[in-house]
Parts: structure tokens; C-alpha cells; sequence
């Protein structure tokens, strides 16, 4: 009797593996951006409770040197939200693009698990074929040595 061997057994190993390595990446990815987005508004809420200190004490009543700070402060602020408002918009371009990895990795797999599913349908049709060729050889037989 003949088995069934798989052909794309190995590759397929090779795509589940794969598929596991790109969903361990998306994760990362998407911890990633959770990140990034924490310290952008972490740098929004640095600058709105400035802002609010600022206006409990108007800037005419402090001395020029610490109104200079003050304005230099809110300007790093600016400078460093405009940066990490950047770094997270590379963070999401890097999950897309993992996303999109993933996306083809699964089709790629879900192809060849189909190929593999017909032949295996295909191998044993062949073998119900030759089941039913073999028992109607042996019918003609009976019957040939009945007569």
C-alpha cells in the first residue's frame, strides 16, 4: 500500500514559522507605537501644565530672565513634540509595512496549503480508482470462472 508524503511539508514548517516570527513582529510593532504615543502625550501634558502655571502667574510679574526660560521651555517642548509626533508616524509606517508581510506570508501559506490539500485529494481519488479497477478485475474473474 502506498502513503501519502506531503511535498510541501517542509515549506510549509518553513511559512508557519515565518508567520509566527511576523505576528511576534506586529506585536512588537504595535507595543512599540503604544510607547511612542505615551511619550508624545507625556510632552503634551509637560506643556499644558506650563501653559496652566503660566497663566495662574502672568509672565508681567516675573523677572525677564525667567520669562526667557520660560519661553525657551515651551519651545523645546514644541521642538520635541513635533519629533516624537515624527517617530511615532515611523512607528506606524514600520507596523503597517509588517502588517503587510504578514498579510502576504498568510496568503502565501494558505496557497500552498491548497495545493497541498488538492493533491492529497487527488492521491487518494487515484487510489479509490485503482481500489475500484482492482475489485472490478477480480468481479470479472469470479464471474469468467462461474460460467
Amino acid at each position: 500500500m502506498t502513503f501519502y508524503r506531503p511535498k510541501f511539508q517542509s515549506f510549509l514548517q518553513y511559512l508557519r514559522f515565518k508567520e509566527e516570527t511576523a505576528k511576534a513582529d506586529i506585536d512588537a510593532s504595535l507595543r512599540k507605537i503604544a510607547g511612542e504615543q505615551e511619550i508624545l502625550l507625556s510632552l503634551h501634558r509637560q506643556v499644558l501644565t506650563a501653559q496652566s502655571l503660566f497663566e495662574k502667574n502672568p509672565i508681567d510679574g516675573i523677572n525677564p530672565d525667567e520669562a526667557a526660560l520660560a519661553y525657551r521651555f515651551v519651545h523645546a517642548q514644541a521642538d520635541q513634540i513635533k519629533e516624537q509626533a515624527k517617530r511615532v508616524l515611523e512607528a506606524e509606517k514600520a507596523y503597517e509595512q509588517k502588517k503587510a508581510e504578514f498579510l502576504e506570508i498568510v496568503r502565501e501559506k494558505k496557497a500552498i496549503e491548497k495545493i497541498e490539500a488538492a493533491r492529497k485529494r487527488e492521491f487518494i481519488n487515484q487510489i479509490v480508482k485503482n481500489d475500484q479497477q482492482e475489485t472490478d478485475e477480480i468481479g470479472m474473474q469470479l464471474k469468467w470462472r462461474n460460467k
